[in-house]
């Protein structure tokens, strides 16, 4: 009984407890959940991996490390986990170069696409995109028509072949060309290897891909002038040095510049024996051909700049001959004609006698070099070789700045001018090259006489000078040059204005032109209280002095440079208070009954202004402040 109890007791507890919620479970989301119009990356016909097991984390991360993409990796890395065997053969004798530098999607797709491999578009259209010259005869090879072009070449690498092919270009050939059934078009000789010394593998403008340039014995039959053919293997006819056989037909000519090749009777070393694609029957391009002996210390560093053009563009024989000359570095003509071929220059009455002399290669190198326009060093330190002066000038105060910076051709045609020194243009035409916002500030005012005759020389130094500004003076010597009478007065009065004084005429005036009167920086009340602001004081009791308050105030009362007369009055203290104020009986009522002197005026008054009305000094003297003047000076107030 007591344990049903027990029972019983427990069963209420457990009734009466509260009822725990279960709490939903949260589904985790998919990359698409939140980015649906991805969606459309799997609506290709081949679909990556990847993205068709919907494992986005294979290459991407939720927060990523390489932005944009969010990428697991670097963009040129990410391809790598998964295609190892790609990567194995890129270390082979020959790479593409895209797959080399990790440029993947410069022809596959990252997620899906409807061609093979991922690939933007059809292997044809994707490799002529970049190598549509293969393409440029007239006569196309089959096999790149009907068959595309992997069915000769890797798209990644190849391990053991040139050009990515698959297989030897001998083994390529004969997959679709029977040997035994080529004796006819190869006037009965039974070919087997070397086919593309003379078929050009892709196109040609020659019956059957015959190359560009022939050797003519090869294309007339005439095989045997050269070799000895025994059972189908042809063997080079009777000497052991292939390169001896040219000499039947060819002549070595000697001139004082021979090419080491030609006058060792190497032509092989740059010549095909039977065809090639490029001029004069070389083995290659003289971009490549020429650098197999001939390397230049900057190459590949410049990406294009400073490298002279037909360096850059493989045009080596544009300049040299590959066999003779009889200018030395196998040069077509002496230097200074080889460059006027090219470059041309305007007639001018002043020539820089380098240039006059023809000595191009005295300044530029001819091939590369890290300076621009292919000069030897930079243009400063070329310069000063033959110009003694730049050094000198080079140590003054202030530069100007295309000097300073070694420019020197800012200014100066290295080659021909109409203008002396071997100028661009005259001045200011020159000086507007680097100016022109200052004649833009000057248009429609009044502008400074050198100024406004283009006479900038007149006033400053064209390299460098010991002052400021490139002056070719002190700045007040260079105004007294045209400002003769005022170099007098100042010298000749007992009172000079502090910038007067210390040369410093800029201070109030522009030095090129202005809308004001004499060029001032302001207005002539302002310029003068940007120095003097202590002689105006703010307040309601405070009263200026009418002239003050003009625009031409201060002159009313001061001259503006030199006076014989303290504060730089125009006249006598006296005579300048009674210009305005005469002693009559309102003045003589104003002081008291007492006849003031003109003499002493400002000893009680404030010329430029004071308080109460009367312009009186801020401290006044007890006696004065109340009127009893007779205290200190005796009679009647």
């Amino acid at each position: 009984m007591v344990f049903r109890f027990f029972v019983f007791i427990v069963f209420c507890v457990f009734a009466c407890a509260p009822v725990k919620e279960e709490r939903p479970v949260k589904v985790r989301k998919g990359c698409l959940d939140c980015h649906p119009k991805y969606g459309r990356l799997l609506s290709g016909k081949v679909v990556h991996a990847p993205v068709k097991d919907k494992n986005c984390y294979g290459c991407h991360r939720p927060h990523g490390i390489v932005g944009g993409a969010f990428l697991k990796l670097d963009r040129r890395l990410v391809c790598v986990p998964c295609h190892r065997d790609v990567v194995n053969k890129l270390r082979g004798k020959s790479s593409h170069k895209p797959a080399v530098h990790g440029q993947c999607l410069k022809c596959h797709k990252p997620h899906s696409a409807d061609q093979k491999w991922l690939l933007k578009s059809s292997s044809g259209k994707l490799c002529l995109s970049c190598h549509g010259e293969v393409l440029m005869g007239r006569n196309v090879h089959r096999a790149v028509t009907e068959a595309g072009c992997l069915k000769c070449h890797d798209p990644h690498g190849s391990k053991s072949n040139l050009y990515l092919l698959r297989v030897k270009s001998d083994e390529l050939c004969l997959s679709c060309h029977e040997a035994n059934e080529m004796g006819e078009e190869h006037f009965g000789y039974k070919v087997s290897r070397g086919c593309v010394s003379c078929h050009n593998p892709h196109s040609s403008d020659g019956k059957f891909l015959i190359r560009r340039f022939y050797h003519k014995p090869m294309v007339s039959g005439q095989c045997e002038k050269c070799h000895v053919v025994k059972e189908g293997v042809f063997k080079v006819k009777q000497y052991e040095d292939p390169n001896h056989l040219c000499l039947n037909c060819h002549d070595v000519k000697k001139s004082s510049s021979m090419h080491p090749p030609y006058e060792q009777r190497k032509c092989l070393e740059c010549h095909s024996p039977h065809a090639s694609s490029h001029l004069a029957m070389m083995r290659g391009p003289s971009s490549k051909l020429c650098l197999e002996c001939h390397a230049y210390p900057y190459k590949g560093v410049s990406k294009g700049k400073g490298v002279h053009k037909p360096v850059g563009e493989g045009e080596c024989v544009s300049c040299h001959s590959g066999h003779t000359s009889s200018n030395a570095h196998l040069l077509l003509k002496p230097v200074p004609d080889v460059c006027v071929k090219c470059h041309t220059f305007d007639m001018g009455a002043y020539v820089h006698p380098p240039f006059k002399k023809g000595d191009c290669l005295g300044c530029h190198l001819p091939h590369e070099t890290k300076q621009p326009a292919l000069l030897k060093q930079s243009q400063l330190e070329l310069c000063k070789g033959c110009h003694e002066s730049v050094k000198k000038e080079m140590g003054l105060f202030s530069l100007h700045s295309p000097f300073g910076s070694g420019k020197c051709s800012g200014c100066h045609d290295p080659h021909v001018s109409r203008f002396r020194p071997m100028l661009k243009a005259q001045e200011p035409e020159l000086c507007k090259m680097c100016h022109a916002q200052l004649w833009a500030d000057m248009k429609g005012v009044k502008k400074h006489g050198p100024f406004g005759d283009g006479r900038c020389s007149s006033c400053h130094m064209p390299h460098g000078s010991d002052y400021p500004f490139v002056l070719k003076d002190e700045e007040q010597k260079v105004c007294y040059s045209c400002h003769k009478g005022l170099k007098e007065k100042v010298r000749e009065s007992v009172f000079v204005h502090t910038p007067v004084a210390k040369g410093g005429c800029g201070r109030c005036h522009r030095p090129h032109g202005g809308e004001r009167h004499w060029f001032l920086r302001r207005k002539i009340r302002d310029l003068c209280l940007s120095c003097h602001s202590d002689v105006l004081k703010k307040g309601r009791e405070w009263k200026v002095h009418a002239p003050v308050d003009r625009e031409a105030s201060c002159l009313i009362c001061h001259r503006s440079h030199c006076s014989d007369q303290q504060w730089l009055l125009r006249k006598g203290q006296a005579y300048v208070c009674r210009d305005c104020h005469m002693v009559n009986s309102k003045l003589v009522k104003a002081h008291g009954g007492i006849r003031p002197s003109y003499k002493t005026c400002s000893e009680c008054h404030n010329p430029h202004g004071g308080l109460k009305g009367k312009m009186l000094w801020e401290f006044e003297h007890p006696p004065f402040k109340e009127g009893k003047c007779g205290v200190c000076h005796g009679g009647k107030r």
